[in-house]
């Protein structure tokens, strides 16, 4: 009857072991995101030569990507569980395994993530001292040149004896 299935669907629903079409619809939505954002992380990863934080991001990326796909190892495309031929159906699986795989993801990201951030500001923050440095040093350079510039105009005056002048006379 509509009874029982409505109840058991919920049940499947409740039950911490059964991927349902709800949340394998949400759990597409994030799966497109983060194999959008991919191609991205790694890129800026390899310009700010992070290696460590790339690794542990790729390792649990494929392992997320391995377990969404039935445990088959993914290579590309959407991983079974998630393909839209299998959306509208309950899949069996260990809740915490998938919750866990998803957290070590999630852990692996936000590590890279905040390396490349560490990275950058540590290479914002030395190209601000160049800049304050060489700015320095332009200002120091304008002062001996507004000292030479005076110096040249006092010997170039007509109406005052320079100390090389006194000397000369």
């Amino acid at each position: 009857t509509s009874a029982n299935t409505a109840n058991a669907a919920l049940a499947d629903i409740a039950a911490d072991n059964k991927l349902t079409p709800i949340e394998k619809h949400q759990a597409r939505q994030e799966w497109d995101v983060i194999a959008a954002e991919k191609t991205v992380n790694d890129t800026q990863a390899t310009t700010f030569g992070i290696t460590t934080e790339k690794t542990a991001y790729g390792t649990a990326f494929q392992a997320l990507a391995t377990y969404l796909n039935a445990g088959t190892t993914w290579s590309s495309g959407i991983p079974s569980w998630l393909a839209d031929a299998n959306l509208g159906t309950t899949t069996a699986i260990t809740g915490a395994t998938f919750r866990s795989t998803w957290k070590a993801y999630y852990d692996a990201r936000t590590a890279l993530l905040n390396a490349i951030s560490v990275k950058a500001k540590a290479l914002a923050d030395a190209a601000q001292t160049t800049a304050n440095n060489a700015s320095t040093a332009a200002a120091t350079a304008q002062t001996s040149a507004n000292t030479a510039n005076a110096a040249l105009a006092d010997i170039a005056a007509d109406n005052k004896l320079t100390p090389i002048e006194k000397h000369q006379a």
